[in-house]
């Protein structure tokens, strides 16, 4: 299916933003990724800045889709479709991190 024919489709499948309720411009979605069994487009509301990524699949008896309201535009999806999960040992990190550059700079403690 070409882009642009995903593009009219999706927009006739979702037609407006389930944040704010303003209707979807063509230009405002984008194909994020696309292959033989399924296509994932992020829809970007022009009104509220938020951002709907829907994945729609092909199925036997039609198509199915998921759909989830997110503040990350489709430059940034693509970013991170493709890298790996965040794993619990990440988090961990970062929060030691943060923890020591705060008792470091404020000598703050956390109350537990």
């Amino acid at each position: 299916m070409s882009k642009k024919n995903i593009t009219e489709y999706a927009l006739k499948l979702i037609k407006n933003c389930p944040a704010c309720g303003v209707d979807y411009k063509i230009e405002n979605i984008n194909t994020v990724e696309e292959n033989d069994e399924d296509f994932l487009v992020c829809f970007s509301c022009s009104a509220c800045q938020s951002s709907l990524l829907s994945r729609v699949m092909t199925m036997p008896f039609g198509l199915v889709g998921s759909a989830i309201l997110t503040d990350l535009k489709a430059e940034e999806i693509n970013k991170f479709k493709d890298s790996e999960p965040v794993t619990a040992n990440d988090v961990l990190s970062i929060y030691e991190r943060l923890e020591f550059g705060r008792k470091k700079n404020n000598n703050y403690k956390i109350n537990s």
